[in-house]
């Protein structure tokens, strides 16, 4: 059901690029984007994928486990600051419009999350989700736990999203 961040986004954002020759719905995708593949390429995988850069790497991959989950995170990102570079400023209209995509995106994944009763990988909005194995397991490897780690991460989210959005506009 692409309850996850990433995927979704990996399907969101060309299929947005594709339907709106505006792309003034992958540009309300995008700062999500920057944020959530700039966070799991930072603290989620391995060191060792950073280190293998060779050419035979870049063009065939090193047939590890994390090439194509560290590979779509890193199309996910050039993908989303080429659209950020390639359209206008987004302007307190692109601003709300943006907040509400990202807004109706987590409303989506709750309501699939409750139906379904998922406890994991769910963008966040399960007790899964920051326990040892989820996709948010970093917190608690830094030791912030429950009910706090949900807290921190989606107030980060809101407070990284218009910092990126504001500053790609007047900066």
């Amino acid at each position: 059901f692409l309850l996850n961040i990433c995927p979704f986004l990996n399907f969101a954002l060309p299929i947005c690029l594709i339907a709106d020759p505006s792309r003034k719905a992958a540009r309300g995708f995008a700062p999500l984007a920057i944020i959530s593949s700039s966070f799991v390429l930072m603290f989620d995988v391995p060191t060792s994928i950073w280190t293998d850069w060779t050419w035979e790497f870049i063009f065939l991959g090193s047939k590890g486990q994390f090439d194509l989950y560290f590979m779509g995170h890193l199309i996910n990102l050039l993908l989303a600051v080429g659209v950020m570079l390639n359209t206008p400023k987004m302007g307190w209209k692109g601003m709300c419009i943006s907040f509400g995509q990202v807004a109706a995106y987590f409303t989506y994944v709750g309501i699939c999350k409750t139906i379904t009763g998922c406890c994991c990988y769910t963008s966040g909005l399960s007790y899964g989700d920051y326990v040892d194995g989820g996709n948010y397991a970093i917190f608690a490897k830094v030791g912030i736990g429950m009910p706090w780690a949900p807290i921190i991460f989606f107030t980060g989210l809101i407070i990284f999203l218009g910092a990126i959005m504001i500053l790609w506009d007047f900066c």
